[in-house]
């Protein structure tokens, strides 16, 4: 029989690096099933006009939507979409919100608005070479972009 003291907390980020299969399939996370991922939830809360781009290291989702910002059912925002996982009931029973992924699997991550930018993940480099390549976007009420990396 088990008790209070054989529950531990589970550590999130290394459960989601050790079990890829379960949100990726066979073959684990990548750059561009991360993005499809993100992306669908954008046009399920709202986006119209959603696309993917990459440049370099680097993969953007761009929406003329604030998807991070709307008035969905989980009360994820910009402010907490990358501290974990959060439930994504507008997707259906035992869905989850995918920008969490974007946040394990990267080296940098950074987000902007059409007057805003806040780097989540990285450094100041990182940040310049987003900063670079956002200018190269035109219109736009949501950005996320985040360099890939695999963890195995």
């Amino acid at each position: 029989m088990y008790t209070k003291e054989n529950l531990e907390p589970l550590d999130v980020e290394k459960h989601v690096i050790e079990n890829q299969n379960m949100y990726f399939g066979s073959l684990g996370a990548t750059a561009p099933s991360i993005c499809s991922q993100i992306v669908e939830g954008a046009l399920i809360l709202g986006s119209n006009n959603v696309s993917i781009l990459n440049n370099g290291d680097w993969s953007f989702i761009v929406s003329d939507f604030d998807w991070l910002n709307a008035n969905g059912e989980s009360n994820l925002n910009s402010q907490n979409a990358f501290s974990g996982m959060f439930p994504f009931p507008e997707a259906g029973i035992n869905s989850c919100r995918s920008e969490y992924f974007a946040y394990v699997f990267s080296s940098a991550l950074v987000i902007a608005n059409e007057h805003d930018v806040k780097m989540i993940k990285g450094d100041s480099s990182d940040l310049e070479e987003f900063t670079q390549l956002r200018s190269t976007i035109s219109s736009f009420k949501r950005i996320l972009g985040f360099k890939f990396i695999s963890v195995i």
